[in-house]
């Protein structure tokens, strides 16, 4: 009996030592093990830059921004201005007034009216993320497709913007 406890002790021994010799070749390697090591090292974001991130991931993706307006995507960054947010929209039923490139069938300040209600409520959500910001510093970017519709900066909109740029 007592050589039956000591093949198991032995067997217990020799399995746990490479059990923790694994682990321990796996956390020198770092978490991204099959990535370059730089993909491992340390880096601690900004309180800033982890909200950036919640912002793109709970806030991005296709729902009703208005009665006339529905978004299909949106990416909120930094940069030298302060905030700024593309969003993607389209035409929801009941308001089919885009003609396509950037011409709509109804008048201008319709569809200012119509993005400018989008733009409030899209910076009262960017609010919940950054309650200290000043909507001068939060510029949002209306798209249909690749053409852009208006610009909301610092809280005045900008119909055809590209146009007025040019």
């Amino acid at each position: 009996m007592n050589r039956k406890w000591l093949w198991l002790v032995i067997i217990a021994v020799a399995v746990g030592g490479f059990v923790v010799g694994v682990v321990v070749a796996q956390e020198d390697d770092g978490y991204f093990w099959f990535l370059p090591e730089r993909y491992s090292e340390s880096y601690t974001p900004t309180l800033g830059e982890w909200r950036v991130v919640q912002f793109n991931a709970f806030e991005d993706g296709e729902w009703p921004l208005t009665d006339r307006l529905q978004q299909t995507n949106c990416t909120l960054w930094v940069s030298d201005m302060g905030l700024d947010l593309e969003v993607d929209t389209r035409t929801r039923p009941g308001w089919d007034v885009y003609l396509g490139d950037g011409e709509f069938a109804c008048s201008d300040d319709e569809v200012k009216a119509a993005y400018t209600e989008a733009a409030e409520k899209i910076a009262d959500t960017v609010s919940d993320y950054f309650p200290e910001l000043d909507t001068e510093d939060l510029w949002i970017d209306f798209f249909i497709g690749d053409k852009r519709i208006v610009a909301w900066i610092g809280g005045e909109m900008f119909l055809n913007p590209d146009e007025e740029s040019e």
